[in-house]
């Protein structure tokens, strides 16, 4: 599931977390809709990358009744992908 690409204030800091070939982010539903459009934060253990989309259908499906869930990402060019849901974290 590709997102949006990514546009972060710390290019650098974005860019040595997203070497790495596949890792865990937290993807969170927001709990109140702003403009009609609900929204997801999806951020790592360290909070390196966070960044916020608008949440997509394909999205909102695979996460159901969910308001957060664990998922193993990794990057291709600037966009971030999700690939498949990951174990619970304590994070």
């Amino acid at each position: 599931m590709a997102l949006p690409p990514i546009a972060a204030s710390n290019d650098t800091i974005i860019a040595e977390v997203m070497k790495r070939k596949r890792f865990i982010v937290k993807v969170q539903r927001s709990l109140y809709a702003s403009a009609n459009a609900a929204q997801c934060l999806i951020y790592n253990e360290d909070r390196s990358l966070l960044v916020q989309f608008p949440l997509d259908p394909e999205l909102r499906r695979a996460m159901g009744k969910e308001h957060k869930q664990f998922w193993y990402a990794y990057r291709r060019g600037t966009e971030l992908h999700l690939d498949g849901l990951a174990p619970e974290q304590e994070w």
